[in-house]
């Protein structure tokens, strides 16, 4: 389920940084976020009753896509190429926290937890959790 939360989220990152991609951009881009080689990238597994083999990677990467097409959130451009619509631009950028800003991600009794952009701290363009 993390994996899986990890991959929407580099999809989703990936979509709102470059608004339109090409599935061979978007599959380089979510391998980069994710830190998976070439050779990840690439391998082909074997899927099904038949054993027919598949790259599962960026299987992976078009079910998430299919998933933001079904939520209206990207749309296809031309073939292959796919934008994000102006619902999604305009929910991820509702995600999007400028830089240098902290957003309250949610508070309990045993304390708060922070969000904000880790560029300004730990030279990473991602978002990450910060418990303060």
């Amino acid at each position: 389920m993390a994996e899986q939360l990890s991959l929407f989220q580099a999809v989703t990152e990936a979509f709102a940084e470059a608004g339109e991609l090409d599935n061979a951009t978007l599959y380089r881009r979510v391998a980069e976020r994710l830190g998976w080689s070439r050779e990840q990238l690439a391998a082909r597994e074997p899927v099904g009753r038949t054993g027919a083999r598949h790259n599962t990677a960026t299987r992976r990467v078009r079910w998430v896509q299919q998933t933001l097409k079904g939520m209206k959130l990207v749309e296809r451009a031309s073939r292959g190429v796919w934008r994000l619509t102006g619902e999604g631009r305009a929910r991820l950028q509702l995600r999007q926290i400028r830089r240098g800003h902290v957003m309250l991600a949610c508070s309990t009794d045993l304390g708060v937890a922070l969000w904000r952009t880790v560029a300004t701290d730990c030279r990473s363009r991602a978002s990450r959790w910060c418990w303060r």
